[in-house]
């Protein structure tokens, strides 16, 4: 079974509530944040008080729990897709939604409803459908108006990202990252990470030093788990950019050809790809024979 702590990790952030908020007299905030990572466990007693105090029933959570993992899994079906420009994938994922609600009278939820405009939206993308822009729009309001971004709102926006002007995406992730008081939290949403850090690169294509080196430090800051082998190689990928920039370039090429390497040797060639064109685009030299 897939970690509850996760989906009512999920939920709390839905509620804008804090963790010492929902945590007090329960359990401590460290112990929460091992909980939402699977690394440990709470008795039922304790666990329905956190489920109560969410305004909550154990039925309705319930429901929310098989929700949050199934928009889990569709969002990385839109990833795989995106990165590998499947879009039969999309348009099939779509088809099966809108069967659903037509053929098994399933509603959506809002949560259903923002997946929908996010896979519409990067499949007119990737067809350079004539209705690109304004599928675009439509997911960019839409997330201009949350107070407060889940993990799978973070995938939607970074998903997005690419197609976004760079002042847009500024003023989105503003009021998100802005609810964010600890940005050494355990239980923080991963996608997080990945959204200051392709902004971070952005930036520095556009030569906004300044900028990048504001999203830089949002990088350095986050926690990443120690056991997440993606992660630690994305923060050694960020560091030796930024170190490129402002220290030693020899010892950057160096550790980026690696790291290069690396994601071949791991068969990711999708990430392999992705850091090779933004080496490319920021003129920092990788050598000959990085594929």
């Amino acid at each position: 079974m897939e970690n509850l702590g996760q989906a009512l990790d999920w939920v709390r952030r839905n509620r804008n509530m804090t963790i010492e908020t929902l945590c007090e007299g329960v359990m401590s905030p460290s112990s929460y944040s091992r909980l939402v990572n699977g690394k440990t466990f709470v008795s039922s007693k304790s666990f329905m008080t956190l489920i109560f105090r969410l305004n909550m029933t154990f039925a309705m959570f319930l429901q929310d729990y098989h929700n949050f993992f199934q928009n889990r899994h569709d969002y990385a079906l839109l990833i795989h897709a995106q990165a590998y420009e499947d879009t039969e994938m999309l348009s099939a994922l779509l088809e099966t939604y809108y069967h659903q609600k037509q053929e098994q009278n399933k509603d959506w939820n809002n949560f259903d409803e923002r997946l929908l405009k996010v896979t519409a939206a990067l499949l007119d993308q990737l067809q350079e459908s004539p209705d690109a822009a304004t599928s675009l729009e439509a997911v960019k309001l839409e997330l201009a108006t949350l107070s407060h971004f889940t993990d799978n709102d973070f995938t939607a926006f970074h998903l997005l990202l690419p197609y976004l002007a760079l002042t847009e995406a500024d003023e989105i992730l503003q009021v998100p990252l802005g609810k964010v008081t600890n940005l050494q939290e355990p239980a923080l949403p991963e996608g997080l990470y990945h959204v200051c850090g392709d902004l971070f690169t952005r930036h520095l294509i556009a030569d906004n030093i300044e900028q990048a080196e504001f999203y830089y430090q949002k990088l350095t800051e986050i926690y990443i788990d120690p056991t997440d082998f993606n992660w630690k190689i994305s923060r050694k990928i960020h560091q030796s950019i930024w170190q490129y920039f402002t220290s030693d370039q020899d010892l950057a090429c160096q550790n980026l050809q690696r790291l290069i390497g690396l994601y071949g040797e791991l068969e990711l060639s999708h990430l392999q790809e992705k850091t090779r064109q933004t080496c490319v685009a920021l003129g920092v030299p990788i050598g000959e024979g990085i594929k």
